[in-house]
């Protein structure tokens, strides 16, 4: 995918979020349903862009917590992290240093937040 491309695809998410919240826009329920698919689609694409862009760029502060993801989940199944503590970031190893991605991981959601290629979540306490 080239930047053309990234373009096109967060213009057509945000034409979609405009129809769909456009009051004088009529849209019957399986309109909104494709609509909805479509966006989550697009997410999709470019979220795995990112990935293969290497979003991993970000060096880890002093003091952060760093679990792998199975840590992590078992932390948010368990109550230890919630949304109200705090957030995470997702992280991996490149050439041999842990790098941090800019995305942000909330516990009451981060199966959707994480990628398909992190490793580890680095915790920041509030």
């Amino acid at each position: 995918m080239n930047e053309n491309d990234r373009v096109i695809l967060q213009d057509a998410l945000y034409c979609i979020n405009c129809l769909k919240d456009d009051p004088n826009f009529t849209i019957t329920h399986p309109q909104y349903e494709w609509f909805t698919r479509i966006e989550s689609d697009i997410e999709t694409v470019l979220k795995h862009h990112e990935v293969l862009e290497g979003i991993y760029t970000d060096s880890l502060p002093q003091g952060c917590s760093l679990c792998s993801v199975k840590s992590f989940q078992n932390a948010v199944d368990s109550g230890n992290f919630t949304d109200y503590d705090g957030f995470g970031k997702p992280a991996k190893k490149i050439n041999g240093v842990m790098k941090m991605a800019q995305a942000h991981v909330r516990p009451s959601s981060w199966t959707r937040d994480i990628y398909a290629d992190t490793t580890h979540i680095v915790w920041f306490n509030r």
